[in-house]
């Protein structure tokens, strides 16, 4: 109201309207009889004229107590086309709402009060309706009268509600609703979008999307692990719409999919083991196996670059496998090079036909071939770094070197069964194959849009692994950013020039172990991340670490909190928000007699309210578990605090449609794919009879008993199909 007084008391008869009635009548009877107020004419109009501007005023304040009452039983309807979503370069549009201060929880309190739930209750006119549509529904005959009390018409007053839940009290105590934003700056301090499920966090995140993609030299990348076609459908179209070049990755599709080799480019060749090993804990006893698989890629990473090969996945698989083809080949090549004049295969071809060669004992076992060059180079004292590593792994027995990389085997065979090698270790060579390979320093110097999903749903595993690897290029490539920039080698490129990449990462609880310093250190080298989640537990249960947890929560500055289950989630912004003073109303009425008989005074009596402060938490954890779908609370630049509702975007009043072969694809998502509602039950760590995590001394034990039943087999003689048919049996 304009008019401000220490007390607000907007629950309550708009008493206005009488008093506006009032002045309007006597505004009327001043330009009818003047003369009964002896009033002249000229005075009688400028006194009318002034009645009834005051009788305007007064209207309008008892209009302001009506809209009032009414917007917190029914919020007006928020939805917009998608070529109409609000673009700015500066600021990221939030949505519609208010900056929360003390007058809103003043208010907010009011209305949860006894007396203010009376005054907002259904009329009984309306429960009466809906109580007969509901009959109606029941009923075959009546089933007419149900659909004709569903619609959503002016016409219709028992029209139902919007299916959004929660307590419009949170959103509908402000009347004034302004646009809230976040600036572009504040986004270097990345985002965490919290919201139990079905609240509207995927619809929230094409919103952004739809806005990051209208903005100029930005990357705009987003990962959905579940594989939500409509997010799908909204990363391709608002990138049509913008004249953006847009590239997808989906493990689910991979006919159509762009093929991706995340250990294919590199600045420092030990990157690639680095990537190759990210997804490996590095933990209490797994951490020595860490480093022994860290080693060893390394060494085989080296040995295919100087082959003048491109690292791939798959190839990395086939060295663990097996190295002594890779130990020959590179022999050839490094003795080819440095002893041009000696013919090498025609020597080794010699020395391992010789009756008279016998392999040393470390080379028992080994192919022959492996055995004649470990002679050469023993005997010739040749060393060459990478030679010498590849050495060190063909002599380590068989059975040991299996034990050793047997963390790493599992991760690479997830990267290379099926489809799935076709696009993480694409086949460059190959003309015939349209599937662009793309990689991350093309993507930004394209300014490009990248959809990523992981099919989780179908395989939490291989995408948990993929996802690892992928964060690992990208911080990686990170690195490189703040060195050179990203127009290092380009004729005329600026030198140090940084980008702007805006990443949405939807169910951010999935693959948020390899998260940690992505958001820690890459802010600076222009990554700004978005991170949708549903609870603080998830992100626990994600990294298998509290800590961990507590590390990805510290780094995300700007916090949006739906509507979450569990007081935990909530109290992640409750205890950021400094308390605030209400009001409390007590009535007080007492009578007093008086025992003086020659008073004439026999009883007094008092009626009156008191009002005392009381301080309180500006927002509660109830106030945040009520809020319905489409809103949120906003926490940004550490102490201003917003309540917002996000617009609800009308796909079907799109003009951009997707090609032929992108609808059946996203048909056969919407068939095939799941909200995820149950991902805990699959989650990493998460307790689960059919896919719990195997552990390293498990993995020991089970490499030792198949060396032992292979010895026993070969003392027997049994030959390999015997042995297949009796595992079977």
């Amino acid at each position: 109201m304009r008019n401000k007084y220490p007390v607000e008391a907007l629950l309550r008869p708009a008493v206005e309207y009488f008093s506006a009635v009032g002045l309007l009548l006597i505004a009327l009877l001043c330009l009818i009889m003047p003369e009964i107020l002896f009033l002249t004419p000229a005075s009688s109009y400028a006194l009318a004229a002034a009645l009834i501007m005051r009788a305007l005023f007064r209207y309008m304040d008892g209009r302001e107590i009506t809209a009032y009452k009414k917007n917190l039983k029914k919020l007006p309807t928020y939805v917009i086309r998608p070529q109409d979503i609000p673009k700015s370069p500066d600021y990221l549009i939030i949505g519609k709402g208010f900056d929360w201060l003390p007058k809103h929880t003043q208010r907010l309190y009011d209305a949860n009060s006894t007396e203010g739930k009376e005054l907002l209750e259904d009329s009984m006119w309306y429960m009466y309706g809906r109580r007969i549509q509901q009959w109606a529904s029941t009923t075959k005959r009546a089933y007419f009268l149900a659909k004709l009390l569903n619609k959503q018409s002016i016409l219709n007053p028992w029209k139902p509600l919007p299916p959004v839940g929660g307590s419009t009290l949170v959103h509908g105590i402000e009347l004034d609703e302004t646009t809230i934003v976040l600036d572009q700056d504040e986004r270097n301090g990345h985002t965490g979008v919290y919201g139990t499920t079905r609240v509207g966090k995927t619809r929230v995140c094409e919103y952004y999307i739809a806005q990051d993609c209208s903005k100029k030299n930005n990357v705009v990348v987003c990962v959905d692990p579940k594989g939500d076609q409509g997010l799908f459908k909204r990363c391709f179209i608002e990138a049509k719409r913008n004249n953006r070049n847009f590239y997808f990755i989906h493990l689910g599709f991979p006919d159509v999919s762009c093929r991706y080799n995340a250990i294919g480019s590199f600045s420092r060749i030990s990157e690639v083991a680095t990537r190759a090993t990210s997804g490996i804990s590095g933990e209490g006893s797994s951490a020595a196996f860490k480093e022994f698989c860290w080693r060893f890629a390394n060494i085989i990473s080296q040995a295919r670059v100087r082959l003048g090969e491109r690292p791939s996945y798959e190839q990395l698989a086939q060295d663990i496998v097996d190295i002594e083809p890779l130990y020959q080949r590179y022999f050839l090549w490094f003795m080819r090079n440095k002893y041009p004049s000696t013919d090498w295969e025609k020597e080794l071809r010699i020395l391992e036909k010789s009756k008279e060669f016998k392999p040393s004992k470390v080379m028992m076992g080994k192919q022959r071939r492996s055995a004649a060059i470990d002679n050469i180079i023993t005997k010739r004292k040749i060393f060459d770094p990478v030679l010498a590593g590849l050495l060190s792994c063909v002599r380590y027995d068989k059975t040991y070197f299996d034990k050793i990389v047997a963390s790493l085997l599992p991760q690479l065979e997830r990267l290379t069964s099926g489809r799935l090698s076709e696009l993480i270790s694409p086949d460059y060579s190959d003309l015939d194959d349209n599937r662009p390979i793309i990689d991350w320093m093309t993507i930004i110097r394209q300014n490009a849009v990248v959809y990523v999903g992981l099919d989780a749903m179908t395989d939490i595993a291989t995408s948990s692994t993929f996802a690892n690897a992928f964060f690992a290029d990208l911080l990686s490539t990170s690195g490189f950013l703040y060195k050179h920039g990203y127009e290092l080698g380009l004729y005329g490129g600026n030198k140090g020039l940084l980008p702007t990449i805006d990443m949405h990462n939807d169910e951010f609880n999935e693959y948020c172990g390899c998260f940690g310093p992505l958001l820690n250190k890459a802010g600076g080298s222009g990554i700004r991340t978005t991170n949708y989640t549903q609870v603080r537990s998830d992100l626990v249960v994600g990294t298998q670490s509290p800590d961990k947890a507590a590390v990805l929560e510290g780094n995300m500055n700007t916090l949006i909190m739906m509507r979450v289950k569990g007081k935990q989630t909530a109290e992640l912004l409750t205890d950021q928000i400094a308390k605030c003073q209400i009001n409390q109303f007590t009535t007080v009425s007492g009578a007093n007699d008086s025992s003086d008989v020659n008073n004439s005074i026999h009883f007094t009596s008092k009626n009156e309210d008191r009002r005392t402060s009381v301080e309180t938490e500006l927002i509660s954890v109830e106030n945040i578990m009520q809020q319905p779908k489409g809103q949120a609370f906003i926490l940004q630049k550490g102490s201003k605090l917003s309540h917002v509702r996000f617009p609800l975007i009308n796909d079907n009043a799109d003009n951009i449609k997707l090609p032929s072969y992108l609808e059946d694809m996203c048909e056969e998502m919407a068939t095939k794919y799941n909200t995820g509602n149950e991902w805990w039950k699959y989650a990493p760590g998460a307790e689960h009879n059919e896919l719990k995590p195997i552990t390293n001394d498990e993995q020991e034990a089970m490499i030792g008993l198949s060396a032992c039943m292979n010895l026993v087999y070969k003392e027997l003689g049994v030959s390999t199909e015997e042995q297949i048919a009796e595992v079977a049996e």
